[in-house]
């Protein structure tokens, strides 16, 4: 048997020269901000867990014009990126008129011209944002003309998201001409930073559940002091605690609490967010999607944000497509992998 002195000896050189022994984080390392954070500074911090969580989903997340969009799969038969944004990201008048009831629709995408407005960082990991790519509508859900002006700053959480696509087609970002992209090209797959291939892996989402640690990741428009996205921790909050921040809010004025919290809807998550966030991801930590941003106060003591979950996207896209048997066969190369329950779904 060693002795204590040799074992002692033996883990010292264990830690010193082989740091594939060492604990995943220094233990006298500082814990993460839990504020607002811009990506370059988070990458670099010392906690190895913390980073690591960032780099799987970091190439997922990207900038939709003044907000942020999520790459949701690439689990479909041309691996392209299924996005999932914020539809008051895209502004009034882009599914129909203003004040007008638009209905759940698919947008059939052969032949249709992309609208420039994605930035997704390169796929070689650097956080420099200096390419843009077509957006194709996919897919939006009921939105009332109730909630249909006013630049959609009304619209509620169950009705604001929307599913679309990116393919493979990138242009560089430049002050002149902008130039028409070609109609969707399904011959080339999206390539993208995602180094533990987690968009082709089968969950790309999970369901929020109470007390869940989650990141939140989105470019702010405050492109001064977070030109490179923003990262934020925080926590779902339990239905019960959601519904007494909702009456504190409303008890004090806040537009948010005059908005009912719907479970099944949406996530209240204790944390920091800014304008330019909303339809950037809500993430655990094994880099599942869990929904995406759409609305934050920080009229109380700590910050909230609300984020449309993923299992209700999901399940309207999913109701929708059962209601739609016309289009299912066009639509299936698509949407096929992930909105099936148990393997496919026949056209």
């Amino acid at each position: 048997m060693l002795s204590r002195k040799v074992l002692l000896t033996f883990l010292l050189a264990c830690w010193v020269l082989f740091p594939a022994c060492q604990r995943e984080d220094d233990p006298l390392a500082p814990p993460p901000d839990p504020g607002l954070v811009d990506l370059p500074t988070a990458l670099a911090h010392q906690n190895t867990s913390y980073v690591r969580w960032i780099e799987k989903v970091r190439g997922r997340v990207g900038r939709n014009s003044n907000g942020s969009f999520v790459v949701w799969s690439r689990r479909n038969d041309y691996q392209l990126g299924l996005v999932v944004s914020a539809a008051h990201v895209l502004g009034i008048g882009w599914f129909g008129e203003e004040n007008s009831d638009i209905p759940a629709q698919f947008w059939l995408p052969e032949g249709r011209e992309g609208v420039l407005r994605l930035n997704l960082p390169p796929a070689d990991g650097s956080v420099m944002l200096e390419e843009v790519s077509p957006l194709y509508d996919l897919f939006n859900p009921a939105i009332p003309a109730s909630e249909n002006k006013d630049f959609l700053t009304g619209i509620l959480p169950a009705h604001d998201f929307f599913v679309g696509l990116i393919d493979s087609q990138i242009f560089p970002v430049t002050d002149g001409p902008v130039p028409i992209p070609k109609p969707l090209q399904k011959d080339t797959p999206l390539v993208m930073y995602d180094p533990e291939q987690l968009t082709l892996q089968e969950p790309t989402w999970q369901e929020g559940l109470p007390f869940d640690s989650v990141m939140l990741l989105g470019y702010p428009q405050d492109k001064e002091q977070f030109p490179h996205g923003a990262v934020s921790l925080g926590s779902i909050l339990a239905d019960t605690a959601a519904r007494t921040v909702i009456e504190r809010l409303k008890a004090i004025g806040d537009e948010e609490g005059l908005i009912a919290y719907e479970p099944s809807v949406e996530m209240i998550i204790t944390a920091e967010a800014i304008a330019g966030m909303s339809g950037g991801g809500v993430f655990n930590q094994e880099g599942h999607l869990l929904g995406i941003m759409v609305r934050a106060t920080d009229a109380l003591e700590k910050g909230y944000i609300r984020a449309v979950r993923m299992s209700y996207v999901v399940a309207q896209v999913r109701q929708a497509w059962e209601a739609s048997p016309a289009d299912r066969e066009k639509l299936a190369p698509y949407l096929n992998e992930e909105i099936s329950n148990h393997g496919e779904v026949d056209p």
